[in-house]
């Protein structure tokens, strides 16, 4: 899903209270992916003894203003479906609150393509790789038979330290558009829209 609209407003909320400049969204780009802290000292700049009130502001506010700023990528649904009929196990690994992740997807109808939904605990404990391994115990599939989808950096890492492979798509906010990650290792290939996908799912 696409969420960068309502992130975007939130995040210039945080700023306007703590009273600093509004931050362009072209800057926004890479206040998506990463964890929240690390979002506001990359992409806006904070000092660090504000990093903690911020993220309190943040995570205040999502939920009221910001959470349901979204849509769904087009051809997102056809994929879902395309790929549930054949059996595969699909599962989402996000650093959103995992009890968001679940009302977002709920509202938005896609809960019902996911066999696990796994997100960031509140206290922060998990990374990337642990939110991956979680989902792959809860659905049970093993390492070498999964595949990561993700649009950043972040979630390249994460797949690396789970050690699943890793397909990319340049249609989000992490990579350019046209990047390659040639000779990236376990990453079997970047795409440019979701239909794409099907062929390195299930070839």
């Amino acid at each position: 899903m696409d969420t960068s609209r309502g992130i975007s407003a939130t995040v210039n909320y945080v700023m306007e209270q703590l009273g600093r400049e509004k931050i362009p969204s072209r800057q926004l780009r890479s206040f998506m992916g990463p964890p929240l802290p690390m979002c506001f000292k990359a992409a806006c700049g904070l000092e660090d003894d504000l990093i903690d009130q911020a993220c309190a502001i943040y995570r205040a506010t999502y939920p009221k203003i910001g959470v349901f700023q979204a849509e769904v990528y087009a051809g997102m649904k056809p994929l879902l479906s395309t790929l549930k009929a054949k059996g595969c196990k699909l599962g989402v690994a996000t650093l959103k609150i995992e009890d968001m992740a679940n009302e977002i997807l709920s509202r938005f109808g896609l809960s019902p393509y996911f066999e696990a939904i796994i997100g960031a605990d509140r206290e922060g404990a998990r990374c990337k790789a642990d939110i991956i391994r979680l989902g792959l115990e809860r659905m049970g599939v093993q390492r070498a038979s999964a595949l990561m989808v993700g649009d950043t950096l972040m979630d390249l890492q994460g797949a690396y330290e789970a050690g699943v492979d890793f397909a990319g798509v340049d249609y989000g906010f992490g990579f350019n558009l046209g990047e390659t990650l040639a000779h990236r290792e376990g990453v079997v290939g970047m795409v440019s829209n979701p239909m794409d996908l099907l062929p390195l799912i299930l070839g």
